[in-house]
């Protein structure tokens, strides 16, 4: 498969997980779909680190790295908003479901996170193999 579909794969799922983290409280078997489709959000950029170049497994870090990044920052000022109005709450809420994907989308904060780790530390795996 081209790196080119496995790219616009990973943008699709990343769109879809973006817009099904926002389904509020879900239970059953929609919860089950939901932690299904993102753990299949990280497929696309597990094949890219594998079969990608060295460029193409740079700019996976990049990402990786980045989402990890965001969120972190996104969880703290999502916290601090307890202090500032209700409003303020909302927007990094909805910013954190959508620049930390697919945080919301797995239900398990830690599933998100972890994967973003694996992609990280593959593409950190990959680069040093090749020396």
């Amino acid at each position: 498969m081209k790196t080119k579909r496995l790219w616009l794969a990973w943008l699709y799922l990343f769109a879809l997980c973006a817009a099904l983290g926002f389904i509020p409280q879900p239970y059953g078997l929609v919860k089950a779909l939901l932690v299904i489709a993102a753990v299949c959000f990280f497929i696309p950029g597990i094949l890219l680190v594998v079969k990608g170049s060295k460029k193409t497994t740079k700019k996976i870090m990049l990402i990786s790295g980045l989402s990890l990044v965001l969120t972190t920052v996104l969880i703290i000022l999502n916290f601090a908003s307890a202090l500032m109005s209700e409003l303020w709450g909302n927007v990094f809420y909805i910013l954190m479901g959508i620049l930390s994907t697919p945080m919301l989308c797995s239900q398990f904060w830690v599933l998100s996170l972890f994967g973003w780790a694996c992609l990280l530390a593959a593409g950190m795996f990959k680069l040093l193999e090749k020396r």
